[in-house]
């Protein structure tokens, strides 16, 4: 759990320092604002998960059932994924085919994560 927190939070503070280095860019600041809207509603998701634990531990919990964009999902979190990595040093290389992620490599990293 606490990883699930730190990720999101991590990349809200890097996208703010990658704002406060480029002032005078104002579609980088827009990008910066974009991710970090999209870091603080996962965080934001993640909190009220939690906060439904008593009802789930209850059994009072109803499941909700509704459409999500998949492509979204997974271009949200690559992009916290990829502020996070950057704060270490990591490159992380990501290749599209048809709006689809194809593949994601750490360079320099322990580990690569290949979709087809």
């Amino acid at each position: 759990m606490s990883h699930d927190i730190r990720t999101p939070i991590n990349g809200i503070r890097g996208m703010v320092d990658i704002a406060d280095h480029f002032p005078d860019d104002p579609q980088k600041q827009a990008e910066c604002r974009d991710k970090i809207r999209s870091a603080s509603g996962f965080l934001l998701s993640l909190v009220n998960n939690v906060l439904d634990m008593s009802k789930l531990e209850s059994g009072a919990i109803e499941l909700e059932h509704k459409p999500f964009d998949l492509v979204e999902l997974s271009r949200d979190t690559g992009a916290i994924l990829m502020s996070q990595a950057a704060e270490h040093g990591v490159s992380v290389i990501t290749g599209d085919k048809g709006g689809v992620k194809v593949e994601r490599h750490l360079v320099r990293g322990r580990f690569g994560l290949r979709n087809r």
